[in-house]
């Protein structure tokens, strides 16, 4: 198998698989300093059939090529992947995510009363909140499932969804690798150039929304 070395969180674990789609046999050695996110991680790379095996590592595996969570010219932008359809209603309905990334000063989240509006004004089309954050797990629209889907269930959702809105992080990405037109919400500029501007994602961003908190 093809020894690989990835750091970081969920939206660079995707990104990374984005990058060996063109593989095959990939053994993944992953590193990250926030063994909290390990469970979410390993299910990303259980959606990518070319992932044969993944080990979480203390340090960098020495004996492995490193690719990085940065999308770049060359990779696949946007792949076809198969997830089981989730029955959340008859019609179309867009998916919100409130918030991503960890809990500490790199949390992008959306305020409150920002989500009530934005499901007042899309009222009728039907809002599916997903995420984790109990914060959000109140707000009243068609389906809340704050706390109530794994990766792969959320994944699914945003995939067979109309629109998204969400920060930037691993849902988006999995939104604009899907062609689902999308409204960012962002904390710093530097992520969201590096990553969402100037590649051909950028053409399925319907607005960037600066988080001001």
């Amino acid at each position: 198998m093809k020894k690989i070395s990835v750091r970081g969180t969920l939206g660079d674990c995707y990104t990374a698989c984005l990058k060996l789609l063109k593989e095959e046999d990939i053994h993944i050695f992953h590193y990250t300093v926030h063994k909290q996110f390990y469970n979410e991680i390993k299910e990303i790379y259980n959606l990518f059939h070319n992932i044969r095996k993944v080990e979480f590592i203390e340090f960098l595996f020495p004996e492995s090529k490193e690719v990085s969570g940065v999308p770049e010219e060359g990779m696949v932008w946007f792949p076809e992947l198969y997830l089981p359809y989730l029955p959340i209603c008859g019609a179309e309905y867009i998916v919100i995510c409130p918030h991503t990334g960890r809990e500490d000063a790199m949390a992008r989240k959306i305020p409150m009363e920002t989500i009530n509006r934005m499901i007042e004004l899309l009222d009728p089309i039907p809002v599916v909140l997903i995420g984790t954050d109990k914060r959000y797990k109140d707000i009243k629209c068609y389906k809340n499932l704050i706390n109530k889907t794994t990766i792969t269930e959320a994944t699914s959702l945003i995939i067979d969804s109309w629109g998204f809105v969400g920060p930037e992080g691993y849902p988006t990405f999995v939104a604009l690798s899907h062609r689902i037109p999308s409204v960012v919400f962002w904390k710093r500029w530097q992520p969201v150039q590096a990553r969402l501007l100037g590649n051909p994602w950028q053409e399925h961003i319907i607005d960037l929304i600066r988080i001001e908190n």
